[in-house]
């Protein structure tokens, strides 16, 4: 057999050949368990399984004398104008809202940082 007719004859089986990922039949998994929903984990995230239930309560008390104390009606809202203010930017440069505003549209962007 001549070196072309073996190539034709080994096309010809690979196309024959059909791989357990095309028809579906994917191997099982080898530890369900282990793979856990975006859903659940989020739902246990929120549920606060992380804090303590007595801190959760001390936080949940706290935002509420923030509500009513009324500091929620006097702050800055989105599309409100934001008044003229002064930042250090990351290099320790205090950074003027004014001169920035004079080069065009400006973003301000807040971190929380670290606790």
């Amino acid at each position: 057999m001549d070196a072309a007719a073996r190539r034709i004859r080994l096309a010809r089986a690979r196309r024959r050949t059909i791989s357990p990922f095309a028809t579906g039949d994917f191997p099982p998994a080898a530890n369900t368990e282990a793979h856990v929903t975006l859903e659940a984990k989020l739902a246990e995230l929120r549920a606060g399984s992380r804090i303590p239930a007595e801190k959760r309560a001390l936080m949940a008390q706290a935002t509420q004398e923030l509500r009513d104390s009324g500091a929620l009606d006097r702050t800055i809202k989105i599309g409100d104008p934001l008044p003229d203010f002064s930042l250090h930017n990351a290099n320790g440069v205090e950074t003027h809202s004014a001169d920035l505003l004079d080069q065009g549209p400006l973003v301000v962007t807040v971190f929380r940082g670290v606790w």
